[in-house]
């Protein structure tokens, strides 16, 4: 029998899944002021409901054995290697007290910190193309993002109908290609591709080129297939969601702050597409 212990401030639909997978363990549910103490910006969550009622929901779908409220912080718990959400409670919690043999698994319950910053592999299942077509398109989009002057990523974007060229773009500076150049770029505080600086740029993201060039020309977005050599972020995901696109097709990339989700609940078609094997 696993012994659990998390943080859970509302029982959704996330958090039933893991316990279930878990067949009737043990759990020790962490209250809401013990999870304030350890995080103090979770008094923000006005969402959370009180432990009791979370316990009781929990107890009314027979999800565990049995489940304890911690209240209070009792570093002798007898609790053999704990499983925990991988969130800001469970790793304050493990390193406030001590924990040892703790295992951390990903459940995406809510919006903690770890949840925003953590880059998930684009689909687990992945519905993969290694079609000729699909690879010369995103070569194209690929040999647009050589144009890019952002030293953080290059990005390209092709939107095609019926087997044409509708609209492209790349990431690109605004209000000009120099702005860099003239006033620095806010991300040289972070590594090329730290998550961190995901939403600190200057740039206009491939994108949101490809629906401005769609919007300037009168073209319409809605049912075309779309090849961008990243998967996109979360505010681009719902962009491309928006304008209704059948398909996108894309070759790197992982997905943060839900952009799959968004894209997936569009009825979005999402393929990754298999770079050429290199000669040997």
């Amino acid at each position: 029998m696993d012994n659990l212990i998390a943080y859970i401030p509302v029982l959704n639909q996330q958090y039933a899944e893991w316990l279930k997978g878990h067949q009737r363990p043990s759990l020790f549910l962490i209250d809401q002021g013990l999870a304030e103490k350890l995080v103090p910006r979770l008094a923000r969550n006005i969402i959370a409901r009180s432990t009791a009622r979370v316990l009781d929901n929990i107890l009314s779908e027979m999800l565990v054995h049995d489940v304890s409220i911690l209240t209070v912080v009792y570093p002798r718990i007898i609790c053999y290697q704990p499983v925990m959400p991988n969130d800001d409670v469970s790793h304050a919690y493990a390193h406030e007290y001590r924990l040892t043999g703790q295992t951390f698994e990903n459940v995406w319950g809510r919006w903690d910190m770890t949840a925003v910053t953590r880059q998930e592999p684009v689909i687990p299942d992945l519905e993969v193309s290694s079609e000729e077509i699909d690879r010369l398109r995103m070569e194209s989009a690929r040999k647009l993002a050589q144009a890019s002057p952002d030293w953080w990523r290059q990005i390209g974007a092709l939107a095609f109908r019926d087997g044409e060229v509708i609209a492209c773009a790349y990431n690109a500076h605004k209000p000009n290609e120099y702005e860099t150049a003239l006033f620095s770029d806010p991300r040289i505080n972070f590594d090329a591709g730290d998550p961190l600086g995901a939403e600190v740029y200057l740039s206009l993201h491939a994108e949101k080129g490809l629906i401005g060039v769609c919007a300037r020309e009168g073209v319409r977005l809605k049912g075309a297939s779309v090849y961008v050599t990243t998967f996109p972020c979360a505010d681009c995901a719902r962009y491309l969601a928006e304008t209704q696109i059948k398909e996108l097709f894309f070759s790197d990339g992982y997905s943060v702050l839900g952009g799959l989700r968004t894209l997936q609940a569009a009825g979005i078609r999402i393929v990754q597409v298999k770079k050429v094997p290199e000669s040997a």
